[in-house]
């Protein structure tokens, strides 16, 4: 499959690049021969201005080496040699170019001699040697070579009238021949100039002829090829028109026939295609498939705008599908949800193209959701009441039963002593006998009620958290033989007693579970303050719980541990490992307020304090 999509690809790509390779190819040497006939028209500009600079200084050069020859001034001759020095500098670069291999840095040094501007000279060099042989250019040449030969001539003139100077043979009549010989080169060479200039002038116009026939010949072939390239293109158009005609019909009944609405973002263009289903959840009645890109943000609820915002941006720089839930407000008024899913297709460069995604109307689902959501709270808080009036009905119960039958019984028991001590010795034996069993009877019957007490409501919740808790493990090691550890900080929480009962019922039932279902040798109960809530964990080194063990049929006692939890607004987590133990996490959000950090020794005192009038709470139930 993929190398049937590679080969299309480069089917595909090969039909392009058949089409438009005729006028790339044009455009391209149009370009170029465009760069080069500038190019030769700079450079045919620069040689003419190196000719003007060529003339200039010859003729400033004949003059200085006049009046050196009347005055015999020497900074005349040095203003001779600076002046010929141009036309020199021509000549030594000409012979440098005209060499078979021609010696290109010597060119160069030679034209910087002669003045000519630096950004000219490698212009200046092309166009020598592309058309040195052409017979308009080999003209030029064959002028410059002369009006070179009459340079050479002056400056040797110069040299001999240099060294006739400083030698002091130098007189009338050698004065009067060298000026004649200065005067007829300079004649000379003011012919040569002009006539360089007319040849100069033809070569420029017949190259500037040579160059306008040549694009002409190009755009001749470019008009004929795009001609039969559009022919083709216009005839292959009609085709793939009644195509897309038919496609863009089949699309849109499909698009009708869906239950989501579609849409494509044109990043580049900013505006976005709504699929009629689109529009008809939302309710527009414009007729336009394309939209701004800011059109639907209309539609969206107020509170909904920026997390829309914010989860675009987030499709943007996914390449997966990404989805999200919000709520539109539709053209008549409706709010309805509504379940965006969402793709960013990139562009070649790497950029965001497009953004393309579909939306569901999940109305009736969100109802749905809200109404289970809402059952779900007010079973939470019936099941909360019901626990809440359960441990009323409880201490009740239990301050019934101490309040009547224990103190009847304690009243029964001291009745039986006092008739045992009125009992004398010489009493019959079964006498005593019968005493003692129901002394022993009333013993027995007082200790159940107090178990019954302490299973209904321990007395020593009255006495706080810290120390229910601390009677509570006591009370399991002393019946299960499992050694239980607390660490409990010396922070008095002001819980109240309904906190503190559910706290207390969960740590019971925690330790229940280990009972039954842990074959733990070891337990730990940490509770602590942290981050203003009170955080309570019960781990021990048990089996474990094996898979979904939590969440078996009939398995209650997590359940209810997390019921408890949610009624206090808390957290609660398991961690399990099989053969590793369990560990249960309740995180309860604790106001500031209710916390107060005492000292550590006064903590530890009170701690004392508390053992103790517990102690005396379960004493009570004894009597």
């Amino acid at each position: 499959m993929k190398i049937l999509t590679y080969i299309f690809s480069l089917n595909y790509n090969w039909r392009w690049i058949k089409v438009i390779f005729p006028f790339l190819a044009t455009v391209l040497l149009l370009i170029g021969l465009s760069a080069f006939s500038m190019d030769i028209l700079s450079s045919t500009r620069a040689l003419v201005e190196g000719e003007s600079l060529y003339s200039k200084e010859q003729k400033n050069a004949s003059l200085h080496l006049i009046r050196y020859a009347s005055s015999h001034d020497e900074s005349e001759y040095q203003e001779f040699l600076q002046s010929i020095a141009v036309p020199l500098g021509d000549r030594d670069a000409r012979i440098a170019m005209d060499q078979a291999e021609p010696d290109l840095a010597t060119a160069r040094r030679g034209l910087l001699a002669g003045l000519n501007h630096p950004d000219d000279i490698d212009g200046m060099i092309r166009l020598f040697r592309n058309f040195r042989n052409m017979h308009f250019m080999s003209e030029v040449v064959a002028t410059w070579v002369k009006g070179d030969e009459y340079i050479l001539e002056l400056n040797i003139v110069a040299t001999r009238l240099h060294v006739a100077i400083r030698a002091g043979s130098y007189n009338v009549t050698l004065l009067q021949s060298d000026l004649k010989e200065i005067k007829l080169i300079n004649a000379h060479l003011t012919l040569l100039q002009k006539e360089f200039s007319a040849k100069l002038g033809n070569a420029s116009r017949a190259i500037k002829h040579m160059l306008m026939l040549a694009m002409l010949t190009i755009a001749s072939i470019l008009i004929g090829v795009g001609s039969y390239i559009s022919r083709s293109i216009f005839k292959k158009n009609e085709k793939f028109e009644k195509s897309l005609r038919i496609s863009e019909e089949r699309l849109d009944l499909a698009m009708r026939g869906m239950s989501d609405g579609l849409w494509d973002w044109d990043i580049p263009a900013k505006n976005v295609y709504y699929s009629p289903r689109l529009k008809e959840l939302l309710e527009d009645a414009s007729d336009e498939p394309l939209h701004d890109q800011y059109h639907f943000y209309r539609f969206i609820h107020p509170q909904d705008v920026e997390l829309v915002r914010a989860r675009i941006k987030k499709f943007l720089r996914k390449n997966f599908f990404d989805d999200v839930e919000f709520r539109i407000i539709t053209q008549s008024g409706k709010s309805r949800w509504v379940h965006a899913r969402a793709y960013a297709v990139p562009a070649s460069s790497g950029t965001q193209a497009r953004l393309v995604g579909s939306i569901s109307d999940i109305t009736d689902r969100k109802l749905a959701e809200e109404s289970l959501t809402h059952s779900q709270a007010v079973l939470r808080t019936l099941a909360a009441h019901q626990e809440s009036v359960r441990e009323d009905e409880r201490k009740r119960i239990a301050r019934d039963i101490h309040d009547d039958l224990g103190q009847n019984l304690m009243v029964l028991r001291i009745d039986v002593s006092m008739i045992a001590a009125d009992t004398g010795a010489d009493s019959a034996p079964i006498t005593h006998q019968r005493i003692d069993a129901a002394l022993h009877q009333i013993d027995t019957t007082i200790r159940s009620v107090r178990a019954i007490i302490n299973d209904l409501r321990p007395g020593v919740l009255d006495l706080g958290l810290h120390a229910a808790i601390e009677w509570l493990a006591k009370e399991f090691e002393q019946r299960n033989a499992i050694a239980c550890t607390l660490r409990i900080d010396h922070d008095e929480f002001e819980l109240g007693d309904k906190i503190t009962t559910m706290l207390f019922r969960i740590v019971q039932e925690s330790l229940n579970n280990i009972v039954r279902h842990a074959r733990a040798r070891h337990v730990v109960i940490e509770m602590q303050h942290k981050d203003h809530a009170l955080l309570l964990i019960i781990a021990d080194d048990g089996i474990g719980l094996p898979n979904e063990s939590s969440k078996k049929k009939n398995g209650f006692g997590l359940a209810g541990i997390e019921e408890r939890v949610c009624a206090l607004d808390g957290k609660f987590s398991v961690t399990s490992k099989p053969g590793q133990g369990t560990a249960i996490t309740v995180s309860i959000p604790l106001p500031q307020a209710r916390v107060q950090v005492l000292p550590p020794a006064l903590a530890a005192a009170e701690l004392a304090t508390a053992r103790s009038v517990g102690a005396v709470k379960i004493q009570e139930h004894h009597m």
